[in-house]
């Protein structure tokens, strides 16, 4: 695992032991997964409706947060946030507006 803030660490490796392995990025407004399955690589893209947010772990106190979700075709996982210059969470925020 890359350099993480100790309480996110634990969080996922948490996650994992419920199927939550997938990290997910986010990049111009979709989530991309990116893996590796039979030694062939993965990438694939989703929209906000193809997503349902699991839930949120927020530690504001450290700028970050862990966001996990399960898409429409089944992939659990999660996605880390990371606080804006202005306080906000950019990919809470695009979930929060879309659910307006």
């Amino acid at each position: 695992m890359q350099n993480l803030n100790p309480q996110i660490a634990f969080k996922i490796n948490e996650l994992s032991d419920y199927g939550y392995n997938n990290s997910f990025q986010f990049e111009n407004g979709e989530l991309i997964l990116r893996k590796e399955e039979e030694d062939r690589k993965i990438e694939k893209h989703y929209v906000a409706e193809q997503v349902s947010v699991e839930a949120e772990y927020l530690y504001e106190d450290k700028g970050s947060a862990l966001i996990t979700f399960m898409t429409n075709d089944g992939e659990l996982g999660y996605a880390i946030d990371t606080m804006d210059a202005t306080g906000q969470f950019p990919l809470i925020n695009y979930f929060e507006a879309i659910e307006d």
